[in-house]
C-alpha cells in the first residue's frame, strides 16, 4: 500500500508529493495487497519530490517496497518468492493502467532464477560437507519468469500517452508517462 503519513496539519513534503501524483494522469497508487510500497521519487515538469523536474510531456514515478509478500503457507524458494513479488506488482499495475484506458503493447521477461557457476556450486556444497569437483556443473534449471518491463499506449485526440513500467532492482520499480503529439500520417 502506498504509504501516506497520518497527519492532521499540512506538511510541505506530503503536499508536494500529493501535488506531483495529481499530475500523473490521475492514476491512483493504492495497492490492495502486500508488499507495502512507498514513493521514492516523483517528478513532473512543474513539481519534483526527491528528484529533479522532468521535461515537458514527461512524468516519472519511482517506488520502493519490501521484498516479501507476507506469510506463505508453502515455502517456495527465494527465487520463486522474488518472481511472485515481481509478478504481483506487475499484475496490479497492469490492471490499473488498463482501467485507465491504456493498451499493453509490449513486455520483456526477467528471470528470477539465481545462476551460479560450477565453481560456486562446488564451493557451496563443500561448505555443507559434500565433496565435489568444479568440472561437473549441475545441469541448468528452467527460468523462473516474471514481467520486468511493460509498455502501454493510450490514444486521445491528437495525443499518444505512453506508460513504461519497469523493475529497476529487487524492490524498486519505475513508472514513466510520456505524452507525444500524434505524428502526421499516423493512425
Amino acid at each position: 500500500m502506498l504509504a501516506e503519513p497520518d497527519v492532521t496539519h499540512s506538511e510541505p513534503r506530503i503536499d508536494l508529493l500529493k501535488l506531483c501524483l495529481q499530475d500523473f494522469d490521475g492514476i491512483e497508487l493504492k495497492l490492495p495487497y502486500r508488499p507495502p510500497i512507498q514513493v521514492r521519487a516523483c517528478a513532473t515538469p512543474e513539481v519534483s519530490y526527491d528528484t529533479s523536474k522532468t521535461s515537458d510531456g514527461h512524468r516519472r514515478l519511482e517506488l520502493i517496497g519490501e521484498l516479501t509478500l507476507g506469510d506463505e503457507a508453502e515455502k517456495p524458494s527465494g527465487d520463486e518468492r522474488y518472481a511472485a513479488l515481481q509478478q504481483a506488482m506487475f499484475t496490479h499495475f497492469d490492471a490499473l493502467f488498463k482501467q485507465r484506458g491504456y493498451r499493453l503493447v509490449s513486455t520483456e521477461q526477467g528471470n528470477a532464477r539465481t545462476e551460479r557457476s560450477a565453481y560456486t556450486q562446488c564451493m557451496l556444497r563443500a561448505v555443507f560437507g559434500t565433496h565435489c569437483t568444479p568440472d561437473k556443473p549441475e545441469p541448468p534449471k528452467p527460468p523462473i519468469p516474471y514481467v520486468s518491463l511493460a509498455r502501454y499506449e493510450r490514444q486521445q485526440s491528437t495525443l499518444t500517452s505512453i506508460i513504461t513500467y519497469k523493475t529497476e532492482a529487487a524492490n524498486t520499480w519505475s513508472i514513466s508517462l510520456d505524452d507525444a503529439p500524434e505524428q502526421a500520417g499516423a493512425k
